[in-house]
């Protein structure tokens, strides 16, 4: 994700990322956040939301004029769909891992898997998904190791 639409939405890049490590349909970002409102925006993509926080936060979800309101610790997960406007607002500051899943790969995932195309994914907020966030994690640390391993893996996770 280029910096200028990540700055349109949060005032912060990312401290750590994959883009330089070349994996092909998944970019991984890892983020310390303040407390606050992001602005309204959408991802060209299907993302995925790890919260890192040793103290549940409460979180806020605005897509159109309907609110959710959650916690958010370290078993949750997020799912936003490709193009889906929101907003969302945190009490207080954390960290945060991003993946950005590219379009055309989870296409072709949904229609191998469910025979459908272009499958509807509702946005998911707070959930608990043991599989999604272990997955995330390991995605999260490759970027962190000094020795990642062959692109491959990323790639198949």
């Amino acid at each position: 994700m280029p910096e200028e639409a990540i700055l349109k939405i949060v005032p912060t890049l990312p401290y750590r990322t994959s883009c330089a490590l070349n994996w092909s349909g998944v970019e991984v970002h890892r983020y310390r956040l303040t407390a606050g409102e992001s602005r309204e925006h959408s991802f060209p993509c299907l993302t995925v939301f790890l919260p890192h926080a040793d103290v549940p936060y409460n979180f806020e979800l605005t897509l159109g004029v309907t609110k959710f309101r959650t916690q958010m610790g370290n078993d949750s997960v997020s799912v936003y769909p490709p193009f889906l406007p929101h907003s969302g607002k945190r009490d207080r500051p954390g960290e945060l891992t991003a993946i950005f899943l590219d379009h055309t790969l989870t296409t072709e995932l949904a229609l191998s898997i469910t025979g459908v195309d272009n499958p509807e994914i509702p946005p998911q907020c707070g959930i608990r998904d043991p599989l999604i966030r272990q997955i995330g994690t390991i995605l999260d640390e490759e970027i962190a190791s000094d020795h990642p391993r062959p692109r491959i893996y990323a790639e198949s996770l």
